[in-house]
């Protein structure tokens, strides 16, 4: 009997534990959330292809430093002139003699070439061009996946700081209404005025309105969340997590230092920088030859029967090796174009690398004097709610004694709902300007 027990017992806990992860759901994390926008995001599914077509560019750079070997194989068919005719001094005679030869059917080739470049400044240019044009890709993917961390970080503030407002207003409406349970109760015995009764009725409506608006955004907060997942919206899924107290950071000018180091569009240009100077140099170097090995290994046939085709041993056989130049003299002043071009990009991007560093700076004390400004509306908000509720603790009590009325007891409760609400608007505040702030840096 008692094992039976048990068993139900046990089974009832499973079935409940079950059903209670139906219910809730699953839990994110901030993590969490970062790791599936990674995972799901399709411009960084993008940029990962983007980096592979550029790794297959630099081995197409690297090819042209390999040799290249090509088979060529054929067999055609004369069609005239059936016989050739020569002339020839007769040794006999003294004179000239014609002599007919009927020419063949059937001729027959085969040839391997190979070749090798030796020496090619645009190759070895063109190998630079690919590889920095690779690195800069990659940079591209890690700007991006930054960008995309600081916009879920954002995302997940603002769920979390949705959810105290919510927890913070769904008490105050509780409160409201026992206050205005009590207020009703009190007019009916005479203590209160009309007044009274209707001043709470029109705070308790206030403090509703406030809680469905809080709701509403909460429910935005995380369909923001969920597109940035590049999910369905699930109501199942809960987000866990809390704020981060104000922290030490480095100064200013450390700070602006550090984001000119670290900056992933300050590496960008750089390497952008470097492409042009290549593609400067290899058209430079069109100016200078190509120095190549060539080596040809040729069998040739002729004959009646086409059958003679694979008659390898009575081919005739040629072997050619050779060093060359491939040097082009003049194209129309095509080069000399192409490298004023190249070279007034160059100019271009230097300004634009200029107006970068520029606009990092002033970015760098933007963010950085709003999470000055933050952290001091933190800390004055942490002071002011440590003293409403010391307040509301008095008020609890004077009114318990009597000392105080109903109507002062609310203004109490009142303002430590509000400090409570600024505290935690400071909080987010603050979070939000410190991603700004790393995502600034280039952290």
């Amino acid at each position: 009997m008692r094992e039976n027990i048990f068993i139900k017992y046990l089974i009832t806990c499973i079935i409940t534990f079950v059903l209670a992860l139906n219910l809730f759901g699953e839990e994110y994390s901030l993590q969490t959330c970062l790791d599936i926008a990674y995972q799901q995001n399709l411009d960084l599914r993008l940029k990962e292809l983007d980096i592979e077509k550029f790794e297959k560019k630099v081995s197409q750079a690297y090819s042209s430093v390999f040799p290249s070997i090509s088979i060529e194989s054929g067999a055609g068919y004369v069609i005239e002139p059936e016989e050739i005719s020569f002339t020839v001094p007769d040794p006999s005679t003294g004179y000239d003699m014609t002599m007919y030869m009927e020419n063949f059917d059937y001729a027959y080739q085969h040839t391997l070439t190979i070749q090798q470049v030796v020496f090619s400044a645009q190759a070895l240019m063109g190998i630079k061009i690919a590889r920095t044009q690779r690195d800069v890709e990659q940079f591209n993917y890690d700007l991006l996946k930054r960008n995309i961390t600081a916009e879920v970080e954002k995302a997940f503030y603002n769920i979390l700081i949705t959810e105290k407002v919510i927890a913070i207003l769904d008490k105050s409406y509780q409160q409201a209404q026992a206050h205005l349970e009590v207020a009703h109760k009190k007019f009916e015995q005479d203590l209160f005025s009309e007044f009274e009764v209707l001043r709470q009725e029109v705070n308790t409506k206030d403090v509703y309105s406030d809680l469905q608006s809080a709701k509403l955004n909460h429910k935005l907060s995380k369909q923001l969340m969920f597109l940035l997942l590049d999910m369905d919206f699930d109501t199942t899924i809960t987000f866990k997590g809390d704020f981060e107290v104000p922290q030490e950071i480095a100064g200013l000018e450390e700070s602006t230092e550090l984001a000119l180091n670290n900056r992933l569009e300050v590496s960008i240009l750089d390497r952008s920088l470097a492409v042009l100077k290549y593609v400067i140099r290899a058209y430079q170097a069109e100016y200078l030859p190509n120095i190549v090995v060539m080596g040809t290994f040729d069998n040739y046939y002729a004959s009646n029967d086409l059958s003679d085709y694979l008659a390898i041993d009575d081919f005739s056989r040629e072997w050619f090796v050779g060093l060359g130049l491939q040097w082009e003299i003049f194209n129309g002043l095509n080069r000399e174009n192409r490298i004023s071009e190249a070279k007034i990009n160059h100019k271009q991007l230097m300004l634009q690398n200029e107006q970068l560093l520029s606009g990092i700076k002033a970015e760098i004390n933007q963010v950085y004097w709003q999470l000055e400004s933050y952290e001091t509306d933190y800390n004055t908000a942490l002071s002011s709610l440590k003293e409403g509720e010391k307040l509301l603790e008095i008020a609890n009590v004077q009114y318990e004694e009597g000392l105080i009325t109903f109507v002062e007891l609310n203004d109490a409760q009142l303002a430590y709902e509000a400090t409570q609400l600024r505290y935690y608007s400071s909080l987010y505040n603050y979070n939000v300007a410190l991603v700004n702030y790393y995502r600034a840096m280039g952290n």
